[in-house]
């Protein structure tokens, strides 16, 4: 009431894919994904433009693109919440804040590193077949 009405969903009629959706957005951003189809994702978007569909909502899931054209080419599975990874970022400070002390540490700090690499592997996911094109739903 004090500073004026809300901006609406693209106030500055932005070129990127932040101003597609609505203010605020909602916590999945994206009901599909789109496929951009130019420099100016926003501005160069057609009416029959494809959305990305088959991923996976119950899991966390990333689109891979080729480097070249952008077309979608894998998912990849984000793996859930580890511990790895911060046992992996210890035994590397361990390893680098010992060898100030001794050289010991640069032969005890990868036996340390070796579990959770291990663990932090275990856990991944492979990757999965391309995803599907449709159309944009109405």
């Amino acid at each position: 009431l004090k500073h004026g009405a809300p901006a609406g969903d693209d106030p500055w009629d932005a070129y990127s894919l932040e101003w597609a959706t609505a203010s605020p957005p909602p916590s999945y951003n994206f009901l599909h994904i789109p496929i951009v189809q130019g420099l100016y994702a926003l501005w160069e978007r057609t009416p029959d433009r494809p959305v990305v569909v088959g991923m996976n909502p119950e899991r966390r899931e990333i689109l891979l693109t080729t480097v070249l054209d952008a077309e979608p080419d894998a998912r990849y599975v984000h793996p859930g919440g580890s511990i790895a990874p911060l046992l992996c970022a210890l035994a590397v400070g361990v390893t680098f804040i010992g060898g100030i002390f001794t050289p010991w540490a640069f032969v005890v700090g990868p036996v340390l590193l070796f579990p959770p690499l291990l663990l932090w592997m275990a856990t991944q996911e492979k990757h999965h077949g391309p995803p599907t094109y449709a159309e944009e739903p109405a």
